[in-house]
């Protein structure tokens, strides 16, 4: 009999967390004591059971967690159950997600999960793969066969293997592209301009693409056809520029005419990057749920084609306001931190407003002092503002 346990890495990092969540709610118990009233102790006490049961349950996954194999069956155990499959019913595995693997049966069933934390993990691999189907190498395999033997995609086999390679190749260091944009905005910031347009023409470079290979690239993961995808250069870049953008500029109000010129511009780009990926979605039987992905895609990147394009582009005399700073504080992100100020009642904002602003800013202000609101009419209508300070 094999048997895999939990890496000592994974163990020391569950039962880190399986104590901080245990002390937590034990602490949250010891100040239910000192409440003064029965009510409100109780509550706590019912609060505390909450984090006690995380801690607990990530103990007893730590210690129970095993994947045993004997002569006939495969047994994994988690902290309140387990999961055995014959080994003849065995038709494959593949990779799943966070170092997992997953056993896929031959009647179809559930595939049988082996968590990514187990120890040893390159030698289960090879012991599945003496005896089974590796699903994900057959499957890219195919891919592979099928572009190949495809002499629409190439005049040649040499051709079409070429073509493969680079378009293999542009996905794995695509990437690249929004990584060097994300150190102009972020790193640099006065090539925030120059960082966005990149990131805003990395969309239409993947759709050129995706059409100039007539369909070996792909704009989503299909983990049954595992064509090379430009998805995660797309989706890492139409997020990345939200995020700034989002940071960049505050808008004061959107109205409806930003929200119908949202909907139109998003639809215009679904029908154009649509065409460009028809070669891609021909063989396709889920087409409805790509074009539905294609299209929250596009309405992501229209947000943020029409924010960047109003604010950048808008020439207009802005209104200047004084404001008062009512407050200050700092947000201490896992990745970033982040400055904020408290504005008091001015424009539509009767109850005041908070604003991000930069860490030289935010240190340059105090509370009380007075700011000055620039309120801008937009490019294309969408009023938006900034915040500036100059001591008298």
């Amino acid at each position: 009999m094999i048997e895999y346990r939990i890496s000592t890495s994974n163990r020391i990092g569950q039962l880190l967390v399986a104590a901080i969540f245990s002390i937590g709610g034990i602490a949250i118990i010891v100040v239910a004591f000192h409440e003064p009233t029965l009510a409100s102790a109780l509550g706590m006490i019912v609060l505390a059971a909450f984090p006690i049961f995380i801690g607990v349950f990530f103990y007893l996954e730590t210690t129970r967690l095993c994947l045993t194999i004997d002569d006939q069956s495969m047994t994994v155990k988690h902290a309140f159950n387990s999961r055995s499959i014959l080994l003849d019913e065995i038709a494959g595995f593949r990779r799943g997600n966070k170092d997992g693997i997953l056993v896929d049966l031959k009647s179809g069933d559930k595939p049988l999960l082996v968590p990514g934390t187990l120890e040893r993990r390159m030698e289960l691999l090879e012991w599945l793969q003496e005896r089974y189907t590796d699903i994900d190498a057959e499957r890219l395999k195919e891919v592979t066969d099928s572009v190949l033997e495809n002499e629409s995609l190439g005049l040649t086999r040499e051709i079409r293997e070429t073509r493969l390679n680079i378009a293999r190749k542009l996905m794995v260091y695509g990437t690249s592209i929004v990584l060097f944009a994300v150190i102009l905005i972020f790193a640099l910031p006065g090539f925030f301009k120059t960082g966005t347009l990149l990131l805003l023409a990395v969309p239409w470079i993947a759709v050129g693409l995706t059409w100039y290979f007539k369909g070996i690239l792909r704009l989503y993961i299909s983990k049954t056809k595992p064509y090379p995808s430009l998805f995660i250069m797309v989706i890492s870049a139409e997020m990345i520029s939200l995020v700034a953008i989002i940071r960049q500029y505050d808008i004061y109000d959107y109205g409806r005419a930003f929200w119908i010129s949202l909907l139109i511009l998003s639809v215009l780009v679904l029908l154009i990057w649509a065409v460009g990926c028809r070669a891609a979605m021909a063989g396709e039987q889920n087409r409805p749920a790509i074009l539905f992905f294609l299209f929250l895609t596009a309405v992501a990147y229209s947000y943020c084609l029409l924010i960047f394009s109003n604010c950048d582009q808008d020439h207009s005399t802005p209104q200047i306001s004084r404001v008062e700073v009512s407050s200050k504080q700092i947000n201490h992100g896992s990745k970033s931190t982040s400055y904020y100020l408290g504005l008091s009642p001015w424009g539509r904002f009767t109850e005041g407003e908070s604003v991000t602003v930069s860490p030289s800013f935010y240190r340059s202000v105090n509370q009380g002092d007075s700011v000055s609101v620039y309120l801008n009419a937009g490019k294309w209508g969408i009023p938006w503002y900034q915040v500036h300070f100059t001591r008298n």
